[in-house]
């Protein structure tokens, strides 16, 4: 990989990771015991929540961004029905496993660096989780942004089994630790905008919508979804992104009409911008436009009504699509045995 962190770095990680899983904050933290961190070098704030509490699975994550905080709350929740939301949230995490889930590269760092763990959730592990991608190593800018924000995240931490209400004094106000340009920290409570709005206008090309206007219709019904891959596809880089597919299937016949695979938007607020232009593009490869769709995401169906509307088309959420699951099934275990 390149520009791969520096043997120092991975030192002063791995010192980190050890004092986390010392402290063990998932003992007394959920969490939506999140706090934020604001630094001058970054344009960016983060956000640090800790998971562990009540499951198997200990980490110590640190959101990037206003967007990646927004999709975590929206998360938290439980009220959206759109598990890829998930893949939007940018975060930086540590996480604590057995040696079995760790990768080859994981262990020749951790022998180079003459580190001995065992047991269960004893190997810390660092990865970086990019909009729309599935968790991968992290190069070394990554691992500044871990050593520049992991002390005074530890710090808050230790605060917090303390004192419980240290977070939420001037709720809703997020509790801050703040660096100045001279490089002290101090604390504030900051509001935090709300982002993230799910239902947003947006905006088509009309060249687009004329086109597929003036195609010949014909009567049939299609299944429709749109939804995160079950599967990764390596970037040019290398690194594995879940692509936002589009498929659309003949209701008689179960034959599918189109496939179409997406890259990830820049963040989730982007990523609804852009998905009913990939919808446009999608339909627009058809030669002959179906004039019934059924869906059944609760989810994205206000988004499909309202553009199938400016399209002329009709449109209903149901609750289950067999053919459309049968191809999905299928396209998963095609890219699967790739």
């Amino acid at each position: 990989m390149k520009n791969s962190p520096t043997l120092n770095q991975w030192k002063q990680l791995y010192q980190y990771a050890e004092k986390i899983k010392e402290l063990a904050p998932w003992e007394w933290m959920y969490e939506s015991d999140v706090f934020g961190l604001s630094l001058p070098e970054y344009e960016e704030n983060f956000y640090v929540s800790v998971l562990g509490n009540n499951s198997e699975h200990f980490a110590f994550c640190i959101l990037q961004g206003d967007v990646s905080l927004g999709v975590f709350d929206l998360l938290s929740k439980d009220e959206i029905e759109f598990s890829g939301m998930f893949f939007y949230m940018t975060q930086l995490q540590i996480s604590y496993e057995d040696r079995e889930f760790c990768e080859k590269k994981d262990l020749e760092i951790i022998k180079k660096l003459g580190l001995k763990f065992r047991g269960s959730n004893d190997y810390p592990t660092f990865r970086a989780m990019h909009a729309g991608y599935l968790p991968y190593f992290i190069d070394r800018d990554e691992a500044q942004v871990f050593l520049d924000v992991l002390e005074q995240s530890i710090s808050v931490v230790k605060r917090f089994q303390q004192d419980e209400d240290l977070f939420y004094e001037e709720h809703p106000k997020k509790f801050f630790r703040v660096k100045s340009e001279s490089g002290e920290w101090k604390d504030e409570y900051l509001s935090v905008p709300n982002v993230v709005k799910l239902h947003q206008t947006f905006r088509v090309p009309q060249a687009v919508v004329n086109e597929i206007m003036d195609k010949p219709t014909r009567e049939a019904i299609v299944e429709m979804e749109i939804y995160i891959a079950p599967f990764g596809v390596n970037d040019e880089e290398g690194r594995p992104y879940a692509p936002l597919v589009f498929l659309l299937v003949d209701k008689q016949s179960g034959g599918i009409l189109n496939v179409e695979l997406f890259k990830p938007a820049r963040d989730f607020n982007d990523f609804l911008h852009t998905t009913p232009v990939n919808i446009l593009n999608g339909l627009n490869k058809l030669k002959i436009i179906p004039v019934k769709y059924q869906m059944s995401s609760d989810f994205f169906f206000p988004l499909f009504k309202s553009l199938f509307q400016k399209l002329g088309l009709d449109i209903e959420l149901v609750k289950n699509l067999p053919n459309l699951e049968r191809a999905k099934a299928s396209m998963t275990s095609f890219f699967a045995s790739r």
